[in-house]
């Protein structure tokens, strides 16, 4: 699985890979667009182990192929040729006009993704293609155009990535302010999984009391293959079942586009229900970012908290001001307080977890917020000195687009 490892290595961290094929190909699939700005497409395919990244990247080919030539993506006839009599046997002679319809890069890909095997022949100048028994039953599928819970996935994000890439080449064009495919997905496939659940686990708990009270002698033979078959059909269900659940998981984990605007609003009303804080909040709108909203909203209700904590004021002076950094590639969110301050020594500290100089501090909420700041969303959190006479917490993320207004 070279190719996996390979965009693995580009999509965290696009600088560390030179070659241009492993480049071009992240893009050709929408794992990215130009410039390298990872999609929710390279967010799932990061997300999956080894195995299953290889057979998303298949699936994302035969949905975007352009025929049995396109060069980046594999088409369905081809897949279905391959799966026909494998295996398939080619002389390595140069003159010999002989090669796998389309040509062998599509081939070498497949091999490269883990899913054919190509290996010489031990005496002969031949070359073989097999494809393994795992991998036979899924290439069928797919070019049987089968859905899948991870093809249906692939679909959704992909239909997404087309809306977004059409607002980003018309800026003037308002994003469509509605529930995305992918959460219609992940709400239908949850309320499907659970209703089938709860009908087939005490189907299943009667079916095994009926068997285990059946009178002994009374036909057992025919009551055993019976059960055997009954038994299969079941667990063919939960496994679909937990595959279903599997493609929901990855798509609630997915990061979503989200202004921030109201996100930042959002959590001064949050801290306000709980403290006395007079809150200034400056931000543009139209400004998005990309992340798991709920957790970027816990992060700000983390800082202004901790704002609101540490001032020896009745009412708490909080300053929050969102702009974009001047190569206009980031979004820079300050969040100044009229506390105490924070000590030089210690503004590379409160982010550690279990630090805290506050009486009665557990050093967990500052800790989050880096969490999901750096880790996350791939931004920076730091602490500085503020305007108020207090500390200022700044929260670098990547600006997503900027709607026309």
């Amino acid at each position: 699985m070279k190719l996996v490892e390979e965009l693995r290595a580009y999509l965290t961290d696009p600088a560390s890979v030179e070659e241009e094929i492993t480049v071009e190909y992240a893009f050709e699939l929408r794992l990215v667009r130009r410039g390298g700005a990872r999609t929710r497409l390279g967010d799932a395919f990061l997300s999956l182990p080894s195995q299953d990244a290889g057979r998303f990247c298949v699936l994302l080919e035969a949905a975007q192929s352009a025929g049995d030539h396109d060069p980046w993506r594999t088409s369905r006839p081809l897949l279905d040729w391959l799966c026909a009599s494998p295996p398939h046997e080619f002389w390595n002679d140069p003159d010999d006009a002989e090669a796998p319809p389309g040509g062998w890069a599509w081939v070498m890909r497949l091999d490269a993704l883990g899913l054919v095997e190509i290996t010489p022949h031990a005496h002969e100048p031949l070359t073989y293609v097999t494809v393994p028994e795992p991998s036979l039953a899924f290439l069928r599928g797919v070019a049987a155009g089968r859905d899948t819970p991870l093809s249906s996935l692939a679909s959704a994000l992909l239909e997404e990535e087309r809306s977004a890439s059409i607002t980003l080449a018309l800026p003037s064009l308002e994003r469509v302010q509605r529930e995305g495919a992918v959460a219609q997905i992940e709400r239908h496939t949850r309320l499907v999984v659970h209703e089938f659940r709860n009908a087939l686990v005490p189907m299943r708990a009667s079916f095994n009391a009926l068997m285990r009270a059946w009178p002994p002698g009374a036909g057992n033979g025919d009551a055993s293959q019976h059960r055997q078959r009954v038994e299969q059909g079941m667990s063919r269900m939960f496994s679909f079942l937990g595959e279903l659940e599997q493609a929901a998981n990855l798509a609630s984990a997915l990061p979503t586009v989200f202004e921030l605007a109201a996100v930042i609003h959002e959590a001064v009303a949050a801290v306000r229900s709980d403290h006395q804080v007079d809150a200034a909040v400056s931000v543009a709108e139209g400004l998005r970012v990309s992340g798991d909203r709920s957790r970027f909203v816990l992060a700000l209700v983390n800082v202004l908290r901790n704002a609101a904590q540490v001032s020896e004021r009745p009412i708490a002076r909080v300053q929050v001001v969102a702009t974009v950094n001047a190569s206009g590639e980031r979004v820079v969110v300050q969040v100044d307080d009229d506390g105490p301050g924070v000590a030089d020594e210690d503004r590379l500290l409160v982010f550690e977890r279990g630090f805290s100089r506050r009486p009665g501090g557990n050093g967990i909420g500052l800790a989050l917020v880096r969490e999901v700041i750096v880790a996350e969303m791939n931004g920076e959190a730091r602490c500085e000195a503020g305007d108020l006479g207090g500390a200022r917490f700044v929260l670098v993320v990547p600006l997503e687009s900027r709607s026309a207004r």
